[in-house]
C-alpha cells in the first residue's frame, strides 16, 4: 500500500529513535496498519477525505519522538555491551583456566619423563588428569558465572516490572499526558 509523504515521515522519524535496527520493519508495519485502519475509520464514520483522515490519524499517534522511545524501551538489540563485555570476559578467563592446566599437566609430565623416563603411562596419566581437572575448573567457572547472570537478569525483570507497574506502563496502557 502506497505510504503519503505525511505517513512516511512519522514513522521514519519514529524508527529513528528505535537503536534496534533489526525491529524498524516490525515497527513499521504496525504503524502503517494502525495508521490505515484509522483512517478507514475516519473516512467511513465521519466521511472526511483521504487526506483529512490521514493526517488525523497520524496526529492522534501522538509524538513521534515519544511513541519511538517508548518502542525502543520494547525492542532492545539482543545483547547491550556490558553483558556481551562479561560474556568475553568470563570465556577468556575459561579458556586461561584450560590452557594453564594444559601447560601445567606438560610441565609436569616432562619433568616426570626426563627423571623416569621408564613411566611414560604414568607422565600420560598425570598430564591429562590435569588438564581434565583444569578444563572441569573452567567450565564449573562458566557455569557459576552463568547461573549469577540468570539470577542478575530475572531480579533485573523483577524491578522493571515493578517500576513499569507504578508508572502504569504495563500492557501497553501508557500514560498519556
Amino acid at each position: 500500500m502506497p505510504q503519503s509523504r505525511i505517513v512516511r515521515d512519522f514513522i521514519e522519524k519514529v524508527c529513528e529513535q528505535v537503536k534496534a535496527q533489526r525491529s524498524h520493519g516490525i515497527i513499521s508495519n504496525e504503524l502503517l496498519t494502525h495508521i490505515e485502519d484509522q483512517k478507514i475509520k475516519y473516512m467511513n464514520e465521519e466521511f472526511m477525505s483521504e487526506y483529512a483522515a490521514e493526517e488525523r490519524a497520524v496526529d492522534e499517534m501522538g509524538d513521534p519522538v515519544t511513541v519511538g522511545e517508548q518502542f525502543n524501551k520494547i525492542h532492545r538489540s539482543k545483547y547491550n555491551m556490558v553483558e556481551l563485555t562479561g560474556k568475553i570476559v568470563m570465556w577468556s578467563i575459561a579458556g586461561g583456566l584450560t590452557l594453564f592446566s594444559i601447560i601445567f599437566g606438560i610441565g609436569i609430565a616432562w619433568s616426570m619423563l626426563a627423571s623416569h623416563p621408564q613411566d611414560y603411562i604414568a607422565a600420560f596419566l598425570v598430564f591429562f588428569g590435569i588438564a581434565f581437572f583444569g578444563t572441569f575448573i573452567a567450565f564449573a567457572f562458566v557455569s557459576i558465572c552463568k547461573a549469577i547472570g540468570t539470577v542478575l537478569f530475572y531480579s533485573g525483570l523483577v524491578k522493571d516490572y515493578k517500576k513499569r507497574k507504578k508508572r502504569g506502563e504495563l500492557y501497553g496502557q501508557y500514560k498519556h499526558n
